[in-house]
């Protein structure tokens, strides 16, 4: 893109969505006090915003790569956030940025930066990296020079598609120790529960998290759907009652654990006195006494730096953790992992892996 460099009175730069690179010294020694980066943004040039005067910026998640000098004495720039594929910042890329105190990062990996990235800045300024990388960017050249390091967990939230069917919230948030979160959904009378925005129909729906994520709880009239409603009631309560028969069927690998109100019996009777409303939880089968020995012969699963492979899977697979809960399903072929132990089902083939 052509230059703006010199341009003393221009305050507000909007950037066109498709433009991916921005050349060297583009809006060097202008005065803009903020700027709107396009989302499909990979590379900053040399000396780009050399001597600006905006205080924050945000890199689109498709930024990987910071040229030489680009935000060099950039006085007033306090906070910046980059996104989840920087792969390299290259010297005096933040050489004199004196008022700069918070560095967030989004990627796992620690990007490559140079002896002088970060010239003349304090190594107390705090850094915000995701809870997994931590120990990678301690550890990494030149990163380990700073002190002040936070950790960023991703977040889960709900929502409905119609308040007047019902609410949803979060029971639990991911953290560093745990990277999955509980979500539940509640429906008003005469409503049910249909499914998750991610296509789940578990309710509570355990979620690996990986990024920030919404879910949007879907709600249905009792009576919308017949082919999928059973109403069982009596036709004269004076003088019969109902009882109903449940059921709970495990997919491959799992077994019935206990309903929601800790009644363990499968099958079950109940007497239809009132509307009931009973979920059944499962756990992993006796299958996994043998799981140490055991390998899946249909896909290939190891685990290499902290992260999980599946190759060559075409169906959704299942994680859970040594005590049996379910931490993930569905068909990555790569995931990152808390140090630990994990099983992994693939069509009720089973295996441990160690991250």
């Amino acid at each position: 893109m052509t230059s703006m460099s010199g341009f003393s009175d221009l305050t507000t730069v909007v950037l066109g969505k498709d433009i991916v690179s921005i050349g060297n010294s583009a809006f060097r020694q202008t005065n803009f006090t903020s700027i709107n980066l396009p989302e499909n943004l990979i590379t900053i040039g040399d000396y780009v915003f050399q001597d600006c005067e905006f205080s924050t910026i945000t890199l689109p998640n498709k930024t990987k790569h910071i040229g030489y000098g680009a935000f060099m004495d950039c006085l007033k720039l306090r906070t910046i956030k980059l996104g989840s594929s920087i792969e390299y910042i290259d010297e005096k890329a933040f050489e004199g940025c004196k008022a700069l105190y918070s560095f967030e990062i989004s990627t796992e990996v620690p990007p490559i930066i140079e002896a002088s990235t970060f010239m003349e800045v304090s190594h107390t300024m705090q850094i915000k990296v995701p809870c997994v990388a931590l120990g990678a960017y301690k550890a990494s050249t030149y990163w380990n020079e700073f002190s002040n390091y936070d950790v960023n967990t991703y977040k889960v939230s709900v929502g409905v598609n119609d308040e007047a069917k019902g609410n949803a919230h979060v029971v639990r948030q991911a953290s560093c120790d745990d990277v999955t979160s509980i979500v539940q959904a509640q429906p008003q009378p005469g409503y049910k529960f249909v499914r998750w925005s991610d296509g789940f129909v578990e309710n509570p729906h355990v979620v690996y998290v990986k990024r920030d994520t919404m879910l949007i709880a879907e709600f249905a009239e009792i009576d919308s759907d017949v082919n999928n409603v059973c109403i069982v009631e009596s036709a004269n309560e004076e003088i019969g009652g109902v009882d109903v028969i449940l059921l709970a069927s495990a997919i491959d690998g799992f077994k019935f654990s206990h309903w929601s109100d800790n009644n363990k019996e499968n099958p079950r009777i109940i007497s239809l006195e009132k509307s009931v409303e009973l979920y059944a939880y499962f756990v992993m089968s006796d299958q996994f006494v043998d799981v140490d020995v055991s390998k899946i012969q249909s896909v290939n699963v190891y685990s290499n730096n902290g992260n999980l492979y599946v190759e060559g899977i075409e169906s959704d697979y299942y994680i859970l953790d040594m005590s049996g809960r379910l931490i993930y399903s569905g068909r990555d072929a790569e995931l990152r992992l808390p140090r630990g132990v994990y099983v992994v089902n693939v069509g009720g083939e089973v295996q441990k892996v160690v991250i």
